[in-house]
């Protein structure tokens, strides 16, 4: 099923981008705290290296503040350039598997 559109709204777009960043980059900051464990450099705190289990420690706190910061950059060049992009053409979603929901929460149907 195809939706065409004139905008995605602002909410919807920060949501799609942080949830991708924020499950790919789960699984770099757990390997780089897990090589930090084994001495390696990989996690580095004012400029210094962490390693150990506080190596670890230290990537899974910085890990939502990288996701977070991360996301809040893509958001604002995604929502310019689709703001800029509405103004000459609508936007094509297609949808694989979903479900259309209305602002009540009521009457779901399958797609």
């Amino acid at each position: 099923m195809r939706i065409r559109a004139r905008r995605l709204s602002n909410g919807s777009l920060f949501k799609l981008i942080f949830v991708g960043a924020s499950i790919s980059l789960l699984p770099f900051f757990i390997l780089c705290g897990i090589a930090s464990i084994f001495g390696a450099n990989t996690v580095r705190l004012n400029d210094s290296p962490v390693t150990g289990p506080a190596g670890l420690v230290a990537a899974l706190i910085m890990y939502p503040v990288f996701a977070l910061g991360f996301s809040c950059l893509a958001w604002l060049i995604g929502a310019f350039g689709l703001w800029i992009y509405s103004k000459f053409r609508r936007l094509e979603i297609e949808l694989v598997d979903g479900e259309v929901v209305d602002n009540q929460g009521e009457g779901r149907v399958r797609l």
